[in-house]
């Protein structure tokens, strides 16, 4: 096994284990005082979210973790790093999910476009 395979293992499965935990614990972590009263199934709906969040994040990572060695090396060429708004974007992908907040922030920017619809529809009558 060469060197990117060991890093893709490595990568893969810490990437695993957190999104696991994120899943599994991202009730109790997020402070959700209403979460005994959550049906067995809405449980489950909120672990998913919180385990698919995080993995997303993972990849999110993963895809951005060749390009900042790139910019380096074509800084170090021509003297201008090449970091361009789909890497910005990437990175607060990343952030947002491997840090278990990124179900939380779907649901915000979902619920806000919801309001912001009503608001104009409000003004229209």
């Amino acid at each position: 096994m060469d060197c990117n395979n060991w890093v893709l293992l490595f990568f893969g499965l810490t990437a695993l284990t957190f999104s696991i935990f994120y899943g599994a614990k991202g009730i109790a972590i997020f402070n959700e005082n209403d979460a005994e009263k959550f049906g067995k199934y809405r449980k489950w709906h909120k672990r998913w979210f919180n385990f698919l969040g995080s993995i997303i994040g993972w990849i999110a990572l993963w895809m951005l973790l060749p390009k900042p060695i790139c910019d380096i090396l074509r800084t170090i060429e021509n003297g201008t790093p090449d970091i361009s708004l789909s890497n910005i974007l990437l990175f607060f992908l990343f952030f947002i999910g491997v840090t278990g907040y990124l179900p939380v922030t779907i649901v915000g920017v979902v619920l806000s476009i919801g309001e912001l619809f009503q608001k104009a529809i409000d003004r229209l009558k």
